[in-house]
């Protein structure tokens, strides 16, 4: 494969993929996408052959790309959360706290308050965010409360990097960038330690 991969896609858990975009040309690695409504969206942060600098969007696999404004959002962008079915809801952590889109990416509103997040995603069912720095938080997107998990403590240096929620049970998972990981069984009741520093077994 040509570096940088560009934007790539499988449809057979990672047998096989397909290019769509911009091989040899960008990595994006703040990227997201919609499970359902397949929206994908991106921050370039070099111009290549069709983007500018920014924030854009494609809701037919690449063919046409959407720059979105991306007002309102504080400090530089850490992560971004597509919705998994409705294509113009999208959220970015970031230095200055978490941001919610329902408009593409346009204009953004702060959720919480302006603490820095570093991972976010949606739930599978697209009613809640989950989003943490050195704690994990839900975001209740009907609503607007906002609940606390009591996790193992984060502390120093290290933070909430990639959570994960599964679709079909109630666990719910969440790595450090020091390469902790831990997994709940009952939707964040409890954590177990599965690896520490990248090594299993907790």
């Amino acid at each position: 494969m040509v570096n940088p991969f560009g934007l790539i896609r499988s449809t057979d858990g990672g047998e096989t993929i397909q290019t769509l975009a911009f091989a040899g040309e960008s990595d994006f690695h703040l990227m997201a996408a919609g499970y359902e409504s397949h929206a994908v969206y991106v921050i370039n942060p070099a111009q290549n052959s069709r983007l500018p600098v920014g924030l854009h969007y494609t809701l037919d696999d690449s063919q046409t790309w959407e720059q979105s404004q991306a007002s309102g959002i504080s400090g530089s962008p850490i992560q971004l959360a597509a919705h998994p079915t409705e294509s113009g809801v999208v959220a970015v952590a970031a230095e200055g706290g978490l941001f919610l889109s329902n408009d593409y990416g346009d204009t953004f509103t702060r959720v919480g308050d302006d603490a820095p997040v570093t991972a976010v995603t949606f739930d599978p069912g697209g009613e809640r965010l989950l989003f943490g720095y050195q704690g994990l938080f839900s975001y209740d997107l009907a609503g607007g409360q906002i609940d606390t998990f009591q996790i193992p403590a984060v502390t120093g240096d290290d933070a909430v990097g990639y959570i994960a929620v599964n679709p079909v049970s109630d666990q719910i998972a969440f790595a450090t960038f020091s390469k902790d990981i831990y997994l709940s069984e009952d939707e964040g009741q409890s954590w177990a330690a599965i690896a520490e520093q990248g090594v299993g077994g907790g």
